[in-house]
């Protein structure tokens, strides 16, 4: 049979194997799709120690695995019917996230992410507030839409440090922190203010795979038409393809960022062009290789002639005439705390 071997480090060669012998007890399975996970990728340029060249990588069953792991994450997050869910990072999980979240409850989703074109394609995913983290407060943001209390679920979809003292501090009162996606290995040392876990009382964990019963509910999904996961792929590559150039090219497809800026802020100021590269970018390529009739997504990106981008003015950040200098977390522990004495004073 025709396989994918990692030889070495970087270097990925299709070529024939011999066909697995099966006992008594085993079944021997024809793969008709297969997806790369972004543990391959890691494996194929770092190595891991559970695997030794020349291997055959491969763990992901078509876009079940993902779900699955999203299905995890969210059960240990105890998100409940009326919450409000952040999600940092929007990636193609952080999408996913989303739309589950939503049918385990939640009432209210914001999605954020620091690429302006990367958040246009992760439109897809239906969360109610999308926040651009390079062009406001995203702390700030989240208090506001909450009312000064902050969200009760935030969940970290992406390889960035910085992402998560942020969701300690975006976190309300008893609120859940899950770390789901990893940091790099020299990236994983972050500095959290412990203060806030204890004052506010936060539940802070991590997620990460998922059990079989997990898997089982995703393909559930999957068959039912609750998920519809053709939206998340975006190349189909026969097994041949699958070589060391072809996860070259997905290292290639990076988040676009735009370095051009319109002008002016108000977008029926801007030129046609503007606008319709725009619209352009509101179509998702996904960061993707797919073997046969299977995807493999890790990450959204702009194709690189609609790069462009409309800067989109900034939303208000949230104010209170008490407020002074205090940062946006402090204004929400204040606010908090008054709405629970007055509940007090109510009793």
């Amino acid at each position: 049979m025709k396989a994918a071997v990692l030889e070495s480090l970087e270097e990925l060669v299709v070529k024939e194997v011999p066909t697995p012998v099966v006992d008594n007890d085993s079944v021997l399975v024809k793969v008709a799709a297969c997806a790369v996970c972004g543990s391959d990728i890691r494996m194929f340029h770092h190595g891991n120690p559970r695997l030794t060249p020349p291997a055959i990588m491969g763990h992901e069953a078509a876009l079940a695995e993902p779900i699955g792991c999203c299905l995890n994450a969210l059960e240990l997050s105890e998100v409940r019917m009326g919450d409000t869910l952040v999600v940092i990072g929007a990636g193609p999980l952080g999408c996913m996230l989303i739309e589950l979240g939503r049918r385990m409850g939640a009432t209210k989703t914001i999605l954020i992410n620091r690429s302006r074109p990367r958040l246009e394609a992760a439109r897809l995913c239906g969360a109610d507030v999308f926040i651009c983290s390079s062009e406001e407060d995203a702390v700030g943001r989240v208090v506001h839409e909450t009312q000064g209390l902050g969200a009760e679920v935030v969940m970290t979809a992406c390889a960035t440090p910085e992402a998560q003292p942020e969701a300690v501090r975006m976190a309300r009162n008893r609120g859940r922190v899950n770390l789901f996606g990893g940091l790099p290995r020299d990236k994983s040392l972050v500095t959290l203010d412990t203060n806030l876990i204890h004052y506010k009382e936060l539940f802070v964990h991590g997620s990460h795979g998922c059990l079989p019963r997990h898997h089982g509910k995703a393909v559930d999904l999957i068959a039912a038409g609750v998920i519809d996961v053709q939206k998340y792929i975006s190349h189909r590559l026969p097994l041949g393809r699958s070589s060391t150039r072809s996860v070259t090219l997905c290292t290639w497809l990076k988040p676009a960022t735009s370095t051009r800026k319109p002008k002016s802020s108000n977008i029926s100021a801007a030129p046609a062009s503007w606008k319709s590269s725009r619209i352009a970018t509101a179509r998702p390529t996904v960061r993707s290789i797919q073997l046969g009739s299977k995807a493999w997504c890790t990450s959204f990106t702009c194709s690189r002639r609609n790069r462009s981008m409309v800067s989109l003015p900034p939303r208000p950040r949230a104010t209170s005439s008490t407020s002074g200098s205090r940062r946006p977390d402090e204004i929400m522990r204040h606010e908090s705390r008054k709405k629970e004495r007055s509940y007090d004073r109510q009793d």
